[in-house]
């Protein structure tokens, strides 16, 4: 006999099912049987609730997208921290968790036309926040750019790809290192802080 639950919870079931199974198999390995199967319930079922696999995907995603966000809104809001601190920590829990499982914006062998979206959607995300913590920077003296927006979106960008192409490699926290010393490099000439100023993903 099959259980009947209300809506909420029996998609956040199938939330949960589809994101341990991309995160385990990946992207293109799992099937919507697969998730179907881990739930225990009909495939008619799974799309009474999504579209498709990349529909549920998306979904993920987005809950993902939600749940560091308000991380992020919460600590560039704060008054009692400078820019600098404020960028370390956005910057650590927006791409360290690449050392210990797939980045709050992507999936590893999702493709490329899913992955590209999704890179839109993390960008369309986090770049206002973090522009509004290097204004502050500009504001407090301590970053030194004329183009806060502009600098902002270049380095969020550029993180997020190189951050995505490595990941791979992040098991060996040797190289892990060496990627994040070269970015924190990058992140203070760029923003024209000393070197030392910052720590980030560590």
């Amino acid at each position: 006999m099959r259980i009947s639950k209300e809506p909420d919870v029996r998609r956040t079931e199938i939330l949960d099912a589809a994101e341990a199974l991309f995160s385990e198999a990946g992207y293109e390995k799992t099937a919507v049987s697969d998730i179907v199967r881990k739930v225990g319930v009909a495939q008619g079922t799974f799309y009474y609730y999504f579209a498709s696999k990349e529909a549920v995907l998306e979904a993920v995603l987005e809950r993902r997208l939600d749940a560091v966000t308000d991380a992020a809104v919460a600590v560039a809001g704060d008054r009692a921290m400078d820019a600098g601190t404020k960028l370390q920590i956005l910057l650590a829990r927006l791409f360290a968790p690449s050392v210990t499982g797939p980045a709050p914006g992507s999936f590893d062998n999702a493709n490329n036309i899913i992955h590209d979206r999704l890179e839109q959607k993390f960008v369309a995300r986090f770049l206002p926040i973090l522009t509004r913590v290097v204004r502050q920077g500009v504001a407090e003296g301590s970053f030194h750019t004329a183009y806060p927006e502009e600098i902002t979106e270049i380095l969020l960008w550029g993180i997020q790809k190189y951050m995505h192409r490595h990941q791979p490699q992040f098991g060996r926290r040797k190289v892990y290192s060496q990627k994040v010393s070269a970015l924190t490099e990058l992140l203070e000439r760029t923003l024209g802080v000393p070197a030392g100023s910052f720590r980030f993903g560590q």
